[in-house]
């Protein structure tokens, strides 16, 4: 054969493989990593009044009024946002019972009088996952990790 080759023993190969499957048992470690972006993401949606799609928030009257920042009066909303994670799962959410009319919108106040445009606030969306700097490059980071033999 002319030019380069690269050759992987068959030992090397199994050793790798038995690392990944192993370490895929229990995903808590890439999980965690995940559930902390996620909240990042979200919190960052705050300071800079987008929704983690880069959709710009529809600023709000009250914020207009006092010279603030939408959502962020007494930022009890944003301090809510939290990323939980197990073995195999990763999210971020909010257990502030008006977190969900902000996230999507919808009819509040004394008999629904009151129509609030949805700003979104919580990550996860389709950049969240498969951009380079998201879900997608902390997963190929771990994996790479795990293949190499090199610690986390």
């Amino acid at each position: 054969m002319t030019g380069i080759a690269f050759e992987i023993e068959t030992d090397t190969a199994t050793a790798m493989f038995a690392r990944l499957r192993g370490a895929t048992d229990d995903m808590t470690p890439v999980m965690a990593d995940i559930a902390s972006f996620l909240e990042s993401r979200s919190i960052d949606s705050f300071e800079n009044q987008i929704a983690p799609d880069g959709t710009p928030w529809q600023p709000s009257q009250a914020a207009g009024e006092r010279g603030g920042l939408t959502l962020v009066d007494k930022a009890r909303l944003r301090d809510s946002v939290a990323g939980f994670y197990g073995s195999d799962f990763a999210g971020v959410g909010s257990n502030l019972v008006y977190a969900r009319i902000h996230q999507l919108g919808g009819k509040a106040g004394r008999n629904q009088s009151v129509a609030l445009p949805a700003r979104p606030f919580l990550a996860g969306y389709e950049d969240d996952i498969s951009s380079q700097f998201g879900v997608l490059e902390i997963v190929s980071d771990y994996l790479e990790e795990l293949a190499s033999g090199e610690p986390g």
